[in-house]
């Protein structure tokens, strides 16, 4: 996330120190550095964390990196016969001694649910979610879709721009609620116009500790020329579309010419963490409609504000306007209440989830 990298369905250890000597397992390195390894399968890279140091690494690599500044060359990384990594020993004495550089070890920040009332130490707030932007769609001269129907012998208009702020207000209520230590953001709180470019500045702006995370979440409702559509989804980024995450410079001389590396890591991980969102918050949604509305998936579109989004990012059609039994729903205020507990019971269980995993920061 901004300034801040999360894995997901991580292994942990800790172990205690051990002398080094010979062919070096990475439980032989971890031993001898007091260090943590946190391994996410999905990307390919470990981590291993002593303090506030920092070493990413990956089977494919001849090289570490030491706190995202400096290259700590490993060689070749080798497969022991049952499956784990071995280091020369000339790499693990490396390792161990670029772990061991910054004597300022602290204890690990604390894991756990980050509840109402809770506070944020810096040691916290130094691994943990920070932000949430919250995007009522459109708004003021720009309504976004709309469709008149007649409910009960009355015409009534039903209005993407009214849905989208009703819920992201009851939404923010929600969330500060519960996490009232989060800087909960959102990008308009009346009837007002936001350009998309305004949106996507309002989130990239938002000021953040260099270890603090943040995520994006734009509401809005669908429209179709099929008036039996009908149910919400939940879109992300492609993993193909590229954006520059990472400021060259904000690298030193020597690391420069990893920026393309880091980037596609940054890419990688916003794009897993994107995904995650968006299922927790379909699995939100459904848990108070009950069955009632049609989960009609996770789905992949570059949509302006995800992909101009510097984070964790993700775009939620509430329903369809056009579609007679869900507009009479989209126009009930106890309805969009439910759909708002819906969106918040996804967030918070994304929070509390990456809340509870390890990673490491640029």
């Amino acid at each position: 996330m901004r300034a801040a990298a999360r894995f997901f369905g991580l292994a942990l250890f800790a172990l205690a120190a051990a002398p080094l000597f010979g062919d070096v397992t990475l439980d032989d390195i971890l031993k001898a550095s007091g260090g943590t390894l946190a391994w996410e399968p999905d990307l390919g890279y470990g981590v291993i964390t002593r303090g506030e140091n920092i070493l990413v690494f990956k089977p494919d690599m001849t090289w570490a990196l030491l706190n995202y500044a400096e290259k700590v060359p490993t060689g070749e990384l080798r497969r022991a016969p049952d499956g784990g990594i071995l280091f020369s020993a000339a790499a693990a004495r490396a390792v161990e001694a670029a772990l061991a550089g910054n004597e300022d070890i602290r204890a690990p920040a604390p894991t756990g649910d980050i509840a109402a009332g809770a506070g944020r130490s810096s040691s916290v707030a130094a691994s943990r979610i920070a932000a949430i932007v919250i995007d009522p769609g459109h708004g003021g001269k720009d309504p976004g879709t709309s469709h008149t129907h007649v409910f009960d012998g009355k015409t009534v208009d039903v209005v993407e721009k009214k849905i989208t702020l009703k819920v992201a207000l009851d939404l923010y209520a929600e969330l500060k609620a519960r996490y009232p230590g989060l800087k909960i953001v959102l990008t308009r709180t009346t009837d007002t116009y936001v350009s998309l470019e305004q949106r996507t500045i309002i989130a990239n702006s938002v000021p953040l500790a260099p270890n603090e995370a943040m995520i994006f979440v734009s509401i809005h409702a669908n429209a179709s020329f099929d008036y039996g559509a009908k149910g919400y989804e939940a879109w992300y980024l492609p993993p193909t579309y590229s954006r520059d995450l990472i400021d060259p410079n904000s690298l030193g001389e020597t690391t420069k010419e990893l920026y393309p590396i880091l980037n596609s890591m940054r890419e990688e991980e916003y794009t897993i963490e994107s995904v995650l969102l968006g299922k927790k918050i379909l699995e939100g949604i459904q848990g108070v409609v009950k069955g009632a509305e049609i989960d009609r998936g996770l789905k992949e579109e570059p949509w302006f504000v995800v992909r101009n989004a510097k984070m964790p990012a993700v775009l939620v059609e509430l329903g369809f306007v056009t579609n007679p039994e869900e507009a009479r729903l989209l126009i009930d205020d106890a309805y969009l209440k439910k759909l708002a507990t819906g969106l918040y019971n996804g967030i918070s269980s994304f929070v509390s989830y990456f809340d509870s995993t390890s990673g490491f920061t640029e």
